[in-house]
């Protein structure tokens, strides 16, 4: 595998690095022709545009510089992954093992649960709103944690939470819900995953995470 193009995605939009995933058309993992759209951004005069420059894979993107790689093909191992994480919706939780005899940090349970679909990264306790989420329940001792909910019933409480610096949020949701954000996510910088409605996270609960809404993962730190 061999990187055949590096694409200044945050440059060439004119955006933050971290704001370069709202703007992705396709997902990573997906085969791209010279000339596909691959990325675009809503401007006052209409949509600022960025093409794929030669044929590839869509392979990373790297969140502190807002670069694209296009590599000429995928590892078996690595479409796998982005098969189940990206393509099938499935993101992986992982927790630390209760067991004091081990400290090696490969030692986790894990398990996976259904997302529908996230943006941006994020670190910080997770807390549970047992009811869907409104601009009223935004709470300012939240700041830096992230806010686990069964839903939301405004969609200002992204924004709000932004303001409040919230570390992120994870929302219950079902498919038809969560489409409706894909068009306004690129206005907001806080980290967000929209997970199936029927998910758990409860033994995550009171534990610090890092939350990566591109990549679909949750982990215990």
């Amino acid at each position: 595998m061999k990187q055949v193009a590096l694409i200044e995605l945050a440059k060439l939009l004119k955006i933050k690095p971290a704001q370069a995933v709202y703007c992705l058309s396709l997902p990573l993992g997906k085969q791209v022709n010279q000339g596909d759209l691959i990325a675009q951004k809503k401007t006052l005069l209409g949509r600022k545009k960025v093409l794929a420059p030669v044929d590839g894979w869509l392979y990373k993107l790297e969140a502190d510089t807002g670069q694209l790689i296009l590599t000429d093909s995928l590892e078996v191992k690595d479409e796998n992954q982005l098969g189940k994480k990206l393509n099938q919706g499935v993101v992986e939780v992982k927790t630390k093992k209760d067991n004091k005899e081990s400290e090696s940090a490969t030692k986790t349970k894990s398990s996976s649960i259904k997302t529908i679909f996230g943006w941006g990264q994020a670190r910080g306790k997770l807390v549970h709103f047992k009811a869907k989420l409104g601009l009223k329940d935004l709470k300012p001792e939240w700041e830096n944690k992230i806010v686990w909910a069964e839903g939301l019933s405004d969609p200002g409480v992204v924004f709000k939470a932004d303001v409040l610096d919230l570390a992120g949020l994870i929302i219950k949701t079902n498919d038809d819900v969560a489409s409706d954000w894909q068009d306004r996510s690129e206005a907001s910088e806080i980290a967000v995953l929209f997970i199936d409605d029927k998910t758990s996270l409860t033994k995550l609960v009171g534990k610090k995470i890092k939350l990566d809404g591109q990549a679909g993962t949750i982990d215990e730190v």
